[in-house]
């Protein structure tokens, strides 16, 4: 059992939940309101990091983060952000709590949360890659079947292809 996607969720959870509040308390400071208001954040907040956990799920953003290109990984963490923000929207909206919550503090959040999932998953994609490299997880293996030429072999991708490669058997 492979542990790492739910370990990503966890980090990027967390992360998301502590930038949307830290966004919510600076909107506070700058517009001069009292302190006693932030509490009102939390239920936001805790909404906010599910909801950009669950579209990260439901688009399957976890799944192969070994196999994924790093840019691809950051990308769908882009959409899923945007997608949760634009599902947070709407219940806003439907449970007509819009008085009590400003377009500043809304885009705000959205930003801050845009930076830590990028964040996030670039702190849980070097780690894993660097797990991957030190040995401590086991990187996927594949096998080569025919044969490669010698400029095949020089190029990146194939090098990569046969570090990670269990055997080559010529055709």
């Amino acid at each position: 059992f492979d542990d790492t996607p739910f370990w990503v969720a966890f980090v990027e959870f967390f992360a998301v939940e502590f930038t949307a509040y830290l966004a919510s308390m600076a909107y506070t400071v700058a517009s001069g309101a009292t302190w006693d208001k932030s509490d009102q954040y939390i239920p936001a907040v805790i909404l906010i990091g599910a909801l950009v956990v669950l579209t990260s799920l439901a688009l399957g953003h976890y799944n192969n983060i070994q196999q994924q290109p790093r840019h691809r990984f950051l990308w769908g963490g882009l959409a899923s952000a945007t997608l949760a923000f634009s599902f947070f929207l709407s219940l806003i909206f439907i449970l007509k709590a819009t008085e009590f919550y400003s377009r500043a503090t809304f885009f705000m959040r959205f930003a801050g949360v845009c930076v830590a999932v990028l964040g996030s998953r670039t702190f849980s994609y070097t780690q894993l890659h660097s797990k991957i490299k030190s040995g401590y997880v086991e990187a996927d293996r594949m096998l080569i079947i025919g044969s490669v030429s010698s400029d095949a072999a020089n190029m990146q991708g194939l090098a990569e292809l046969r570090r990670n490669a269990i055997g080559v058997v010529p055709m």
